[in-house]
């Protein structure tokens, strides 16, 4: 026994082991102060925490230990660092632009976030990201190629053992703390999470822990027991009203009077809180803070609970991309209404695309098909081009129509200063800040807003010369530093006292976006007041915006409650109710008689019983991922064949001038890109029916079609014409 050990243990392997387990303490040290943001916090979380401490080293280790299976140990301790610190560094960042922290679910999320990215990050720390890859790259590389090699010969058995007792060990150390609430297996709130349970862990969770897990107690009896009890003949002796129904989830809806000690020159939100007096309205306790749109949209939409979810998990980028879910749009179909989607954002963005397709949507009208759009300092489209977009849903239907809208023009990031720290292009030419005032100011008076990258010469230096072909350096759109600075000049600039220092611009700069996005709900209820239809008008927040406010700085409420109110043109009795996203729609449709789908029901029924939360899980679990014994072991909902945007584009002539090539047609916008035979040719917006091309040799039969680009994935293409030459 005593010769097995020390065989066992050889001198350079246990050497070895010690080495990598001080690494794996020093690198999860230097995550934590990361997750952190603080060198301090970091050594007090591993002092006073040491057994999380200790069990998120040992995860680490166990990643380390691979480099006793391998020849270029060097190498591979060095790559598997370098991930590691990669990853906290990537927390890091992540936590500094928004509240919620890094997931694995966030890699499904690069695709959609090259657009978003220039939002969150300036020109130069692009490029400083970029030169460090490649550097590191280059590195690992050489280090591949010319770095040190174990020289004596590996002992592939032993060290597999080695590897596989620290496996059981750290086995063991995982039931034991879960098992007496070291750690947890799910998260209520993410960003505390990963506070109490350190990065390394709450990682790993978010990447093995996804999707719902099979509930002990679900089987057929348990589905059917609930058919019966909880949902069972869910009827209304009122007859049902069939109004239009709208909800808008406003971005980053927060109240800020409800902050301690933070003073503001005027109300920021005087048309919410007055419509909150007279109209039923409440708070809403959405899943999340700083970030996760598409979470709060999936609960709303659906009735579903993302708690029953693992940690930082989008069923967008899950299981909504696999299967149809029943949803408010799918059984308010079976009422006969049309069901619409509007996002003045990037239609692919966590998919919606594809997404709102599996939840029973019509057609999805995204910035792409939007026009003409006026932008915030920062780059985010405002929500006034809302008003136009809903009211032409409206109007392109006979049937009642759901209509769910999600905003954007409180996104984040905010400017930390009004020199513009998101500045990512100078101008050449000398735009003084009066003159840029007096053009944002003609803009917002104009009912055609100014295109945000066509700015008229008349108003201010032009992106483009006046043939729309070529660009000058005499002739440059404002900087964002420019524009941020008249806009805090503006007289109805709202200014706040008492906020944090480092952040006093920012927030003030969110709260001027607040107060405009008031004014997008004022002006789109002055619209639909004067519709001869019956209207209902649901307005909510997604989450709160990303300051760091704490729980501590609230006067009322908590950090996941959101305002929310529900107007109406047809007299419905005010009834206030402080409700969970996910009741929201069912809450919405009782006021209206309304039963209509499994969760409705079931959410109208039981949301005062003691046994609603553990029903409610088996319920989702069988309709995602179950056998759907609910439905009788069938899906009854077909994905819809989704319209982009509710007009069809058109082309319908190709006109060929000395210097360009003319396509005409019909609900052209800016991102209406010219496609001959396949390829995308650069394209000059010009009008709703006209765009430009340079001149170019043509030969008959080439085929044009134009198409709406998110970057450089079509959304939709017009119909084909043949070109033919004369």
């Amino acid at each position: 026994m005593k010769n097995l050990i020390k065989n066992f243990f050889v001198k350079d392997t246990y050497k070895t082991l010690g080495k990598l387990t001080f690494l794996a303490a020093f690198i999860n040290l230097v995550i934590e102060c990361f997750n952190r943001g603080s060198l301090f916090e970091g050594v007090e979380h591993m002092i006073s925490n040491p057994l999380v401490f200790l069990y998120n080293g040992l995860l680490i280790l166990l990643t380390l230990s691979i480099a006793l299976l391998t020849k270029r140990r060097v190498f591979t301790t060095l790559l598997i660092s370098i991930i590691w610190i990669g990853l906290g560094i990537t927390n890091f960042i992540l936590l500094n632009s928004r509240v919620t922290p890094f997931t694995a679910t966030d890699f499904t999320l690069l695709g959609d976030g090259t657009t978003i990215f220039t939002k969150y990050f300036n020109d130069f720390q692009i490029t400083l990201v970029i030169i460090i890859g490649i550097l590191l790259l280059i590195g690992l590389i050489y280090l591949w190629w010319r770095g040190p090699v174990y020289k004596n010969k590996i002992t592939y058995f032993k060290n597999t053992l080695m590897v596989s007792i620290l496996i059981i060990i750290f086995s063991i150390f995982t039931q034991t703390a879960i098992s007496t609430n070291l750690l947890a297996k799910n998260f209520g709130n993410l960003a505390d999470a990963y506070k109490d349970y350190g990065f390394v862990y709450c990682f790993v969770n978010s990447v093995v822990n996804t999707g719902m897990k099979k509930p002990k107690t679900y089987s057929a009896s348990a589905i059917n027991e609930i058919t019966t009890k909880a949902i069972g003949n869910v009827e209304n002796e009122n007859e049902a009203k069939k109004p239009n129904i709208i909800m808008i989830q406003l971005e980053s809806l927060f109240d800020p009077t409800t902050l301690k000690d933070v003073e503001f020159s005027r109300d920021p939100i005087p048309t919410l809180h007055k419509l909150a007096s007279e109209f039923t309205s409440g708070y809403v306790s959405v899943p999340s803070i700083g970030a996760g749109t598409a979470n709060t949209e999936f609960e709303a939409i659906t009735g579903m609970n993302l708690d029953f979810f693992g940690p930082g998990e989008y069923p967008y980028k899950t299981i909504l991309k696999e299967t149809t879910a029943e949803s408010t749009a799918f059984n308010l179909k079976e009422l006969g209404y049309k069901a619409h989607a509007i996002h003045n954002n990037d239609g692919t963005f966590y998919s919606r695309n594809k997404v709102f397709s599996n939840l029973g949507f019509d057609t999805f009208t995204s910035v792409e098909y939007m026009n003409p759009i006026e932008e915030t300092p920062t780059g985010w489209a405002k929500d006034k081009i809302l008003i136009k977009e809903i009211l032409n849903t409206l109007n392109y239907t006979d049937e009642q129509d759901f209509i769910y809208t999600i905003s954007v023009q409180g996104h984040g990031k905010y400017p930390n200063n009004p020199e513009g720290d998101l500045q990512t292009e100078e101008t050449t030419d000398e735009v003084t800040n009066e003159a840029t005032a007096e053009a944002l100011e003609e803009a917002s008076n104009s009912e055609e807003t100014v295109n945000p990258e066509e700015t008229t010469t008349d108003v201010i230096n032009s992106e483009e010369t006046s043939n729309a072909e070529e660009t000058t350096t005499e002739n440059k759109k404002p900087s964002k530093a420019e524009l941020l600075k008249a806009y805090s000049s503006s007289p109805d600039y709202i200014k706040v006292d008492g906020f944090s220092e480092e952040k006093d611009y920012a927030f003030e700069y969110y709260v001027n976006q607040l107060n405009e996005m008031d004014k997008f709900v004022e002006e789109l209820i002055n619209e639909l007041s004067k519709l001869n239809e019956d209207v209902v008008l649901v307005l909510f927040g997604d989450h709160l915006p990303t300051f760091g406010i704490t729980q501590e700085d609230l006067a009322v409420n908590t950090l996941f409650d959101t305002p929310y109110v529900i107007w109406d043109n047809m007299n419905l009795p005010k009834n206030d109710r402080n409700l969970q996203t996910y009741e929201l729609s069912a809450y919405v449709l009782e006021q209206l008689n309304i039963t209509n789908g499994t969760l409705t029901k079931f959410h109208q029924k039981n949301r005062y019983s003691d046994e609603y939360l553990r029903a409610f899980e088996l319920l989702q679990y069988d309709m995602l991922y179950g056998k759907r014994k609910v439905y009788g072991e069938t899906n009854p909902f077909e994905p819809t064949d989704i319209q982009m945007g509710i007009y069809d584009e058109k082309l319908t002539d190709i006109i060929e001038e000395e210097d360009r090539i003319l396509i005409k047609g019909d609900y052209f916008t800016k991102y209406s890109k010219v496609i001959i035979n396949g390829n995308t040719v650069k394209t000059t917006y010009i009008s709703p029916n006209e765009l430009s091309i340079k001149k170019q040799e043509l030969e008959s039969g080439d085929v044009f079609t134009v198409g709406q680009l998110d970057g450089t994935y079509i959304l939709s293409e017009t119909n084909e014409y043949i070109y033919e030459k004369e």
